[in-house]
């Protein structure tokens, strides 16, 4: 019996993965200021630029990477999560824990090759990538952004972890000088 495949192969009209990049602020009380970095995954139709046809099935939908920002502790806790899957049978709840064993055999696979483990935000998103077979992502732009070029959306390569960890940083400085917090350098 022929084994499926977890993640479908890349070609031209194949469903690809957006990721959406957003930041939601929590609790803002004098230095105390937090909230939640969230890059999720969702399943879309071909690489033509038409991002509003949502494809069905794929075992990643839902996926997201989900990390803790406070301006006094900086960016920390990051971590994998299915967020608000529609309904689970216990053939996507097999398929969502193979792809929590994938990406666990992927990290510690770098891990044993390396000798260490993402040191930041964007270097987990590029091996999170690297495990789900994510090879573009597609970011949602701010407003500016999209003013600016007239496309909702920036296509990247999804080895860019220094995008990842520049996003996350503005965020972070933004919060740090909302609660008065300084850098050191």
């Amino acid at each position: 019996m022929k084994k499926d495949r977890l993640f479908p192969s890349p070609h031209k009209g194949s469903p690809c993965l957006r990721a959406t990049l957003s930041w939601t602020q929590g609790i803002s009380y004098e230095e105390r200021r937090t909230g939640c970095l969230r890059l999720k995954f969702s399943t879309v139709n071909g690489y033509d630029g038409d991002y509003g046809d949502m494809a069905y099935g794929d075992p990643r939908d839902d996926l997201a990477i989900t990390a803790w920002v406070a301006a006094s502790r900086g960016i920390y806790g990051w971590d994998v999560e299915f967020l608000e899957p529609y309904s689970v049978d216990a053939q996507k709840a097999e398929k969502m824990t193979r792809v929590f064993k994938a990406i666990e055999r992927h990290l510690e696979k770098v891990y044993l090759a390396s000798g260490q483990r993402p040191q930041s935000l964007g270097a987990y998103v590029v091996q999170v990538c690297s495990a789900i077979h994510v090879s573009i992502v597609c970011i949602e732009n701010d407003a500016e952004r999209e003013a600016r070029t007239g496309a909702k959306w920036a296509v990247h390569n999804s080895d860019r972890a220094y995008m990842i960890d520049a996003w996350a940083a503005r965020i972070l400085d933004a919060e740090k000088k909302a609660a008065g917090i300084e850098d050191a350098a």
